[in-house]
């Protein structure tokens, strides 16, 4: 990981707890009724809109048909964006993210090359976007619990949106476990804070969405 993705990663923190108050008003732009939700909440995103809702986008992104939380494709991908954005390959990032983000708008480490790459190539209208995006996502997954306990689990659409939210954080996951309690598929997982080793960090998720879209639907009579 070279020095300015790593500077993206610690400078996340401080950016969401500043980013919102420094956004100029923009009138949100109208998007078409036709589109699912979804779709509507990627269009307001890319049209840079302050209302975008994310915790619509990521609920509703499991109900359409591109949501395949136990397809590897997305994390490999992931994988072989860090490689690029690593080698200072970055036409080869900002492909592979343009790939992710068609098929998941939602995708965190997508969105993290997206603005890397971008600023990188002096994109900087790009980057933003992304960064905005980033920021986004990542304030709805910490809103939807503080992730203290099974009660409290942060709510992911996939394990792969659970690694990434940990490794966004500046976090290493070392271990998880899978547990059931109060009819919630739940992850255990347990990271270190490479900028205090000695620290262990606990955090429960729910990936309750992805074991339910196993299921198969039901047959209405």
């Amino acid at each position: 990981m070279n020095k300015l993705f790593q500077s993206c990663l610690f400078a996340l923190p401080l950016f969401l707890l500043s980013a919102c108050s420094q956004t100029p008003h923009q009138e949100s732009p109208q998007v078409a009724s036709s589109l699912n939700p979804y779709e509507q909440q990627v269009e307001l995103s890319k049209e840079a809109s302050n209302k975008v809702d994310y915790s619509l986008m990521r609920l509703s992104y499991s109900e359409t048909a591109l949501y395949k939380p136990w397809d590897s494709t997305e994390h490999e991908a992931g994988l072989a964006l860090l490689d690029a954005q690593a080698e200072s390959n970055y036409p080869l990032c900002l492909e592979l993210s343009s790939a992710i983000l068609g098929q998941n708008y939602t995708s965190l480490m997508a969105h993290l090359g997206a603005w890397s790459c971008n600023k990188e190539l002096g994109n900087y209208e790009l980057a933003n976007k992304h960064r905005k995006v980033l920021q986004g996502l990542i304030e709805s997954i910490s809103a939807s619990g503080d992730g203290l306990s099974a009660e409290t689990a942060f709510i992911v659409n996939s394990e792969t949106e659970m690694r990434d939210y940990i490794q966004i954080r500046g976090l290493l996951m070392f271990r998880q476990d899978s547990l059931v309690k109060g009819g919630k598929h739940l992850r255990h997982a347990w990271a270190t804070d490479p900028q205090k080793a000695s620290a262990v960090i606990e955090m429960y998720f729910d990936i309750s969405r992805a074991l339910f879209s196993k299921l198969p639907k039901p047959t209405l009579i």
